[in-house]
């Protein structure tokens, strides 16, 4: 084995529990393979990968138990005077290798799915199956064709589905921001308060904006537009406050 493969001390003890105490492969609601990580670019077929040695290093030697059925599993590649395995190795490098064939096609989401699938049946079967370690490997082995095509479909189908809640993928917050910004840019180059109002095409100094600035043009009141105001319409703001009036025409009333 590699070093990247074996489990901490820790995480030994962990797996030993489960393996020496609840003779069965680690229930993974309880202690999942993700746990075993060991740097943060480790894949979850890499993490699979620890669980499983871990529970073959724990056990290695350990004859299968004559209450636990085996079916010569354990057996394989052994040469006399060797038993049959709880955990043979030879087996799990099989199941591995099954899945190794998947690298180029799978991402690691995709694993997930995969390897949460086997542990959870090779947890079952060595639980409440009454089998060997060697015996659940040996049977989950030709399902792994099948969890590969699920997990793969399952990818695809999350893919297309929108953001649960309307929320944005990172992308597209990225995108946003971006679009923030320029707004923000193109505001303070047209000068404040005055240029949000003609980016949003209102009222502006000079007729730049939806009312033209002349004698007789609708203002934003639906009222005409006159030279020193119209006495019809509301006070001008620009007066109420205390300032000109910027235009040369304007629909509200410039009357004191």
């Amino acid at each position: 084995m590699q070093p990247y493969e074996k489990a901490t001390l820790s995480q030994m003890k962990r797996i030993g529990y489960w393996v020496v105490s609840e003779k069965c492969f680690p229930d993974p609601n309880r202690y999942a393979f993700t746990k075993l990580a060991a740097v943060s670019t480790d894949g979850n077929l890499v993490q699979f990968r620890r669980m499983l040695m871990g529970c073959v290093l724990v056990t290695a030697g350990v004859v299968a138990p004559a209450d636990k059925r085996d079916d010569g599993a354990g057996a394989k590649d052994l040469r006399s005077p060797y038993k049959s395995q709880w955990a043979n190795a030879n087996v799990a490098e099989d199941l591995l290798a099954q899945l190794e064939e998947k690298r180029d096609v799978m991402s690691n989401v995709e694993y997930g799915h995969v390897c949460a699938a086997l542990a959870t049946a090779l947890f079952k079967a060595t639980s409440l199956g009454g089998v060997t370690l060697s015996l659940a490997m040996a049977q989950t082995m030709s399902t792994v064709p099948q969890m590969v095509q699920n997990a793969m479909a399952l990818g695809a189908r999350e893919k297309k589905l929108p953001q649960p809640g309307g929320e944005l993928t990172d992308a597209q917050k990225r995108k946003k921001k971006k679009e923030e910004e320029r707004r923000k840019r193109q505001l303070e180059a047209l000068g404040g308060e005055e240029g949000r109002k003609k980016q949003k095409g209102g009222e502006t100094p000079g007729g730049g904006g939806r009312y033209a600035d002349e004698e007789g043009a609708l203002g934003p009141n639906k009222l005409p537009r006159k030279a020193g105001g119209n006495p019809l319409g509301d006070r001008c703001k620009y007066l109420a406050e205390g300032k000109a009036c910027p235009f040369k025409t304007c629909s509200f009333s410039h009357a004191a």
